[in-house]
């Protein structure tokens, strides 16, 4: 009950409390945040910042949130925040978080299925990490939020920004996608953006080269035996004419089984793929791999991933991608690998004869993921020995021997322009998101 109270207070609160007359001049907030950039800095300059990130199966909504801004709202006196207080903030953002932004895929309102906060401080390398300690200064306070939905094949959004701290008039929603980071400003008077995406692109899957297959003939000898054996008993009835003695229809008798023999061991067998072919088998399935995790729920990573791995190693592969994928705390945001650079594919002597076949293999990834505006680029870099095999006439990683693991990570802020600011309604277009004018900079981290 306490809650709900609190969340009403607040979203009215944001309605009537004004620190700032509305309709000033323009140039009069400009040395809050000219740039989305300025948000790298050790302190976030507004009381309340708003991120939309669209992946490709997921749209996420984050904020950073001061405290201090909504202390008064939420009735909080002490000068900083015990494990009580933090519990109870928490609980709040994402209530308001949830309740307070509304976004629209094709006029649909999308339902938020995960929600996350916590408390967190700058880190000059990682972004923002958590904050533990036991009591953290209110006027030092700052907390992360997310919620998500589970959105595909995303080509425009209507986002309307309701949530307000007391005495904000305007408020700098960032957006980031697979093209350039973009902003706007959204006010009380004007919550509408519209964002478009510059083109969709879903991840295609790599068309993997087909199995190829040979015949072979085994005891080839027996064919050569049962001709030698027809020759004989032709050579016999040609000689002898009306004489062929009796054991001579056996001699053909043999020839003719030992031949058919020979043919019914007929059999086809998987051809080893040469050097260029066994580069695009192991490009294709490693692509393939990385393409799973694009999704999000877990039974259509196994299906997707079972396309390029099999047997006993689809669990480990599953375990060991996500964990390199993932940013902090399961089930938040994920790194998307858009590159993989496989640098050599050398395929390998068999011990023994099989179907398939080894390469030694060193491939490099690179992937990255806007959280809470910074964005976090990875890039691992693998050297193993890879078995593929045919599974259901289809190559699969069958095998992966690991020799080798490389992870470089860099945190960076990009600078994001902010386009002019909307002037009232919420029409269709209106406070619409274009591209960035700004090129990447303000490294506030480097590699980990």
């Amino acid at each position: 009950m306490l809650l709900a109270s609190l969340v009403v207070m607040a979203m009215a609160g944001a309605q009537e409390e004004t620190g700032v007359e509305t309709g000033g001049d323009a140039a009069s907030g400009a040395g809050e945040a000219e740039t989305a950039g300025e948000a790298s800095g050790d302190r976030v300059p507004e009381p309340l910042r708003g991120f939309v990130s669209v992946e490709p199966y997921r749209v996420r909504v984050e904020a950073l949130v001061r405290p201090a801004a909504f202390a008064g709202l939420w009735r909080f006196e002490e000068s900083a925040v015990d494990a009580a207080g933090r519990e109870l903030m928490l609980e709040n953002v994402v209530t308001l978080l949830s309740s307070g932004v509304i976004i629209r895929n094709g006029g649909r309102a999308l339902a938020f299925s995960e929600s996350s906060a916590r408390f967190i401080v700058p880190h000059p390398e990682r972004g923002y990490i958590t904050d533990d300690r036991p009591e953290i200064p209110l006027e030092d306070a700052l907390i992360g939020v997310h919620v998500t939905s589970d959105e595909s094949e995303v080509e425009a959004l209507d986002i309307e920004w309701l949530w307000f701290a007391p005495g904000q008039e305007r408020l700098v929603v960032e957006i980031a996608s697979a093209a350039r980071p973009a902003a706007r400003y959204v006010t009380r008077e004007s919550r509408s953006i519209r964002w478009k995406a510059e083109e969709v692109s879903l991840s295609v899957p790599a068309v993997i080269p087909p199995v190829e297959f040979s015949e072979r003939r085994y005891l080839m000898i027996l064919f050569g035996a049962g001709t030698v054996l027809l020759l004989v008993a032709g050579l016999a009835v040609v000689i002898r004419q009306y004489e062929t003695p009796p054991w001579n229809a056996w001699i053909a008798a043999t020839g003719v089984v030992l031949i058919a023999a020979s043919f019914l061991s007929e059999s086809h067998y998987v051809s080893e793929p040469d050097e260029e072919r066994a580069y695009e088998i192991a490009y294709g399935l490693l692509r393939n791999t990385y393409r799973a995790f694009d999704f999000r729920d877990e039974s259509t990573i196994y299906d997707t991933l079972a396309e390029s791995v099999s047997g006993i190693l689809l669990e480990s592969v599953y375990l060991e991608v996500l964990e390199s994928l993932e940013i902090g705390e399961e089930g938040g945001p994920r790194v998307r690998v858009y590159e993989i650079d496989l640098r050599d594919c050398e395929p390998l002597p068999e011990k023994e004869e099989a179907e398939g076949f080894r390469a030694r293999c060193e491939w490099a990834t690179i992937g990255e993921v806007t959280h809470w505006g910074h964005t976090h680029e990875r890039t691992n870099v693998y050297e193993a020995e890879i078995r593929f095999d045919p599974v259901n006439n289809s190559w699969r990683i069958t095998g992966l021997d690991l020799r080798d693991e490389k992870r470089i990570q860099r945190v960076s802020r990009r600078d994001v322009a902010l386009e002019g600011e909307g002037t009232g309604g919420t029409g269709e277009g209106e406070n619409e998101v274009g591209e960035a004018t700004g090129e990447e900079g303000n490294e506030d981290g480097g590699e980990e």
